[in-house]
């Protein structure tokens, strides 16, 4: 489930030129997840990155086996040997340490965005970015290959919890006609929507994240 919007032109203009987007995880009404929610999804995002595996209960290893088969094909086994596919660099490599460090410092980030509003909801959980191939990076967000592992973490644990209530609503909302300044109007852009993993309500990691 997902939408896209290309009203600064037509497919084949957009697609030839660099262009600046901002994702929303949404339901069908643009609503986010509400302070209950959250709190679910920081719990399994906490079970997701415990090292201690034997100790996980094996429904939870189930749970977790069905978040890293979203998208893609997954063993039970693998997830019963450690491996994660959000905290992985390289297919097939062990959970990096920097990711599921991160991953960690981003469920405060979550429960403090959560505490900081009455209807949280009203702020879908958002990434800004950009590219001279928009349409085809848009499909890359959507089938989460090489996209940012906070939003495909997120993603995956909603439509185990809630199946087929969420999805990725893509926007293009501006043209940039001179590429060297791409990277600086990302910048802009993200700041304005608070489209940061630091703000609690993006996915973007910004210069300090590994």
């Amino acid at each position: 489930m997902g939408a896209r919007s290309t009203s600064n032109g037509t497919p084949n203009q957009i697609q030839s030129e660099t262009v600046i987007y901002i994702q929303f995880v949404a339901d069908r009404e643009g609503r986010g997840f509400s302070k209950e929610q959250i709190g679910e999804i920081v719990k399994c995002m906490r079970e997701y990155i415990d090292p201690r595996v034997s100790n996980l209960p094996e429904s939870t290893r189930r749970r977790i086996c069905a978040i890293d088969s979203w998208k893609t094909q997954w063993k039970q086994a693998w997830t019963n040997s450690g491996k994660r596919k959000f905290l992985m660099v390289k297919p097939g490599k062990p959970p990096c340490a920097q990711r599921r460090t991160n991953v960690e410092t981003y469920c405060g980030l979550l429960e403090s965005f959560a505490s900081s509003y009455e209807d949280p909801a009203r702020f879908p959980f958002r990434y800004v970015g950009y590219s001279e191939q928009a349409m085809c990076r848009l499909d890359d967000h959507q089938l989460d290959q090489n996209s940012n592992y906070f939003k495909g973490l997120v993603q995956a644990i909603a439509n185990v919890l809630w199946p087929d209530r969420y999805g990725l609503y893509q926007f293009v909302i501006h043209a940039v006609y001179r590429h060297v300044l791409a990277s600086v109007a990302e910048i802009i852009f993200s700041q304005l929507a608070k489209a940061y993993a630091t703000s609690g309500s993006g996915f973007g990691p910004g210069s300090s994240w590994g």
